[in-house]
């Protein structure tokens, strides 16, 4: 079974293989109408499918969608998005019933034509090939990126954007590239994690100011990430990424970066990410850009010769 897509949550993951199955297994339920009102100690089962009382826990994968192809799928907080080859959009609840896959809804009002899909905890986002964004969910951050009631608000374009190609979705933020190389942004922002040099929310998108056109975004819970189109250092000179080690603490310890700081390591601080972190530094092709909270806990200095 050849898989085309993965998507990962906070508390589930989702594999979409190449006939538009779509495969999760981590916090999942199990739901058996025949079991409705029993006692928990009825629902025990040493099928190696179902762990616990509750059926919680998922260790093995499960089939959300038999019958309805996905072309795409998007794991978040509460749901799994998955766009249909028929062109329906369904919002997948994380209680699979044998046979029927998992308790679903259709997301109305959004057209066809749908090219990625991306998911904060309250709020989901579809990027349409013709560049437009829609969004829907709760809005109490301003992560639909549009004027709505805080409440569970329906499916509707983001007005203000040019034409997007990739979305990025952190817990409760967004970042959309456009397809100049621009970076948009909008939601939360305790931060920083909207890169426009303050710390308050934004319910409608802020370009970010970087150098350099973007070649992708990234997001973490309450962080961002840019990569350059080209390297803006020497050629041949590695440049370094690290998930925990950014190379601004040479200078200071890192909390929250509202505007956007440069990634790029070079002699110490490619030297300490290759000592203490070579799984997790590698060599790449562009320049990085970061924004939002990093976890920097100490100041590195450089050991003796």
């Amino acid at each position: 079974m050849a898989i085309v897509q993965i998507s990962a949550g906070s508390q589930r993951s989702v594999a979409l293989d190449g006939k538009g199955g779509a495969w999760g297994w981590g916090a999942f339920k199990t739901a058996y109408p025949d079991l409705q009102g029993v006692l928990p100690a009825a629902l025990c089962s040493t099928d190696k499918s179902e762990v616990g009382h509750r059926r919680y826990a998922q260790p093995y994968a499960q089939m959300l969608n038999p019958g309805a192809p996905f072309h795409l799928v998007a794991d978040g907080s509460t749901h799994i998005v998955g766009a249909c080859r028929t062109g329906a959009l369904l919002a997948c609840r994380p209680v699979i019933a044998p046979d029927h896959g998992a308790a679903h809804q259709t997301v109305q009002a959004i057209p066809e034509g749908i090219r990625q899909l991306a998911t904060m905890q309250t709020v989901s986002l579809a990027l349409l090939e013709n560049g437009d964004v829609w969004s829907w969910g709760f809005n109490h951050q301003g992560q639909l990126g549009r004027l709505a009631q805080p409440a569970q608000n329906s499916a509707a374009v983001v007005d203000g954007l040019p034409a997007i190609a990739s979305l990025a979705c952190g817990s409760a933020h967004a970042l959309a590239l456009d397809k100049s190389g621009s970076v948009w942004s909008w939601g939360a922002n305790q931060a920083g994690q909207l890169g426009d040099g303050t710390l308050k929310s934004s319910g409608l998108p802020v370009r970010v100011a970087l150098p350099e056109p973007i070649a992708s975004v990234a997001a973490g819970d309450t962080h961002s990430l840019a990569w350059m189109q080209r390297a803006s250092y020497g050629p041949g000179e590695p440049i370094i990424m690290a998930r925990r080690a950014a190379p601004t603490a040479l200078i200071s310890l890192v909390r929250s970066k509202s505007r956007p700081i440069s990634l790029c390591a070079r002699s110490m601080a490619a030297s300490f990410i290759r000592r203490r972190c070579p799984s997790r530094a590698k060599s790449l092709p562009g320049a990085g850009m970061g924004w939002g909270r990093w976890v920097c806990r100490r100041r590195i200095r450089p050991r003796g010769p």
